[in-house]
């Protein structure tokens, strides 16, 4: 049988800066399953997993609209056919004048048309790129935005499980254990010396949680269990008023 205690120092020091895949990754790394089961637990994981992928979506989000994509200009289909016939045309136009000046006028009239033609493409395509960028740059912003509320929910959801203590079956022979009052009076403890009165105090506290501990571990639950292992739980005894 294998008990393993869930990474709650690694999950903790991740932050709503961190990416998507990294929550991801660290929580399949502290133990973070998802599992099927309506106790607390399961809901609890099941939430966070999601908020982590919705973060990853949003990360992606943000990526894409940081690119600003090029504007590509196609001719109209025919073109290339088209430019070869104007000239033809123009130059028949001008042969049929009688006067040289009359010529030349009907064969730059061909150039002007052309010229303006492409200046018209040109201001089209410096607005068109101006507006493109204009919309990438509100989605980026509106990404960055929706990311910043995907990585509170995120926060949120590992604030939920790590406030509760559990024992979980997780597998046949495998369970996770969280017990975060044990972990914070152990740290405590390691702050204060042997002679202190509050290290007396920690002392029993730690007893009276692992005691729990043990007693599930010897009689492991089917589903989830949080018996015992809250200092709420572990309320001193009424003292004894009769005289």
């Amino acid at each position: 049988m294998q008990w393993s205690p869930l990474d709650a120092a690694r999950l903790s020091a991740l932050s709503p800066r961190d990416s998507g895949a990294r929550w991801l990754s660290v929580l399949a790394e502290a133990g973070v399953e998802r599992l099927r089961g309506d106790g607390p637990p399961h809901r609890a994981m099941a939430a966070l997993y999601d908020a982590a992928w919705s973060l990853s979506s949003h990360d992606e989000a943000v990526t894409e609209t940081r690119v600003t994509d090029k504007l590509h200009f196609s001719a109209p289909p025919g073109m290339w056919l088209l430019v070869p016939g104007l000239y033809v045309g123009f130059i028949l136009l001008a042969a049929f004048r009688n006067d040289f000046g009359a010529r030349l006028v009907a064969f730059g009239a061909l150039w002007s048309m052309a010229g303006l033609a492409a200046l018209g493409v040109l201001l089209w395509i410096a607005a068109a790129t101006w507006s493109l960028r204009a919309a990438r740059r509100q989605q980026h912003t509106d990404a960055q935005q929706a990311r910043a509320v995907a990585a509170r929910a995120v926060a949120r959801a590992r604030d939920t499980l790590l406030s509760e203590p559990f024992v979980l079956r997780v597998r046949e022979n495998r369970f996770l254990q969280h017990v975060p009052d044990l972990n914070r009076i152990e740290k405590e403890m390691r702050t204060l010396a042997p002679t202190d009165p509050q290290f007396a105090a920690l002392q029993q506290q730690r007893a009276a949680l692992t005691a729990a501990v043990t007693a599930l571990r010897q009689a492991p639950p089917e589903r989830w269990s949080r018996d015992g292992l809250r200092l709420s739980d572990q309320r001193p005894a009424a003292p004894n008023t009769s005289a």
